[in-house]
């Protein structure tokens, strides 16, 4: 653009952005408009600026390096800053190879949420041997199966979360390893009811089996996604399964989600 010098109003009075017919800014926000009357993403006051597209999208940009380094999309809606949204988060579930000297072979055993550890050794949920863990828990009054046993590995969801990625290391303990598989579940809770855990299904759950060869080296775990929004009040759970019992394992897996 050249600019408006020797330029007429008539002859260039598109190019102007107009606040209001000469009554100025006041404390009554007031719509932006270019000279031609067409309305602007942007409402101005004495005290407030906002911005309001016409067509929901992204409505505010910063750039930098050739890049977005600060975005706002009012349709998703979401906020992103340095390519990450601005409420992300991360939740870890964890267990030693003490803590899971007392797994059960080839048995979806649940791993306790932000490395709790569990109530007492050889009380861990176990979530049977398909090839995905049990959709249903049932708490009773045995080992493996009372309320103490399950609540270290439930992870409360409060508010609808996107889940981003899902990451996990695994050790072994001894220089014979076994082949492994980890999962990611959510469920509906029951509170005060023995059907504790009903409605699940798989979050995320690693591509492959991986043939864990002991305890010379440590293996890393991108899970793949099988959903990504998780509901409100859902809980989540994470499971770990060996096809044998050659080593115990020290197991870390880190969740990555944003609020939704």
């Amino acid at each position: 653009m050249a600019g408006l010098k020797d330029t007429t109003i008539a002859g260039g009075y598109k190019s102007l952005i107009r606040i209001s017919d000469n009554n100025g800014v006041s404390g009554t926000p007031i719509q932006i408009t270019d000279g031609d009357g067409v309305n602007l993403p942007l409402i101005i006051g004495k005290d407030l600026v906002r911005v309001d597209p016409q067509d929901e999208g992204t409505a505010f940009e910063v750039y930098g390096s050739g890049a977005a380094q600060f975005r706002v999309n009012t349709n998703t809606p979401y906020v992103t800053a340095l390519e990450h949204h601005v409420n992300t988060q991360y939740a870890h579930f964890g267990a030693n190879n003490i803590d899971t000297a007392d797994f059960t072979v080839n048995t979806h055993m649940a791993i306790p949420f932000n490395s709790q550890g569990y109530g007492d050794l050889g009380e861990i949920p176990a979530f049977g041997t398909s090839t995905d863990p049990a959709t249903t828990f049932t708490t009773a009054e045995a080992n493996t199966t009372r309320a103490s046993d399950l609540v270290p590995c439930l992870w409360l969801v409060p508010d609808d979360i996107t889940i981003d990625d899902i990451y996990a290391f695994v050790g072994a303990d001894t220089a014979t390893g076994d082949t492994t598989r980890i999962h990611l579940f959510q469920y509906t809770f029951n509170s005060g009811s023995t059907s504790a855990l009903t409605s699940g299904s798989v979050i995320a759950h690693s591509t492959s089996d991986t043939t864990n060869a002991g305890s010379e080296q440590i293996y890393k775990t991108t899970l793949t996604k099988d959903v990504t929004d998780i509901a409100a009040n859902k809980v989540i759970l994470a499971f770990f399964r060996s096809d044998s019992i050659s080593s115990d394992f020290s197991i870390s897996i880190t969740c990555k989600y944003h609020l939704r």
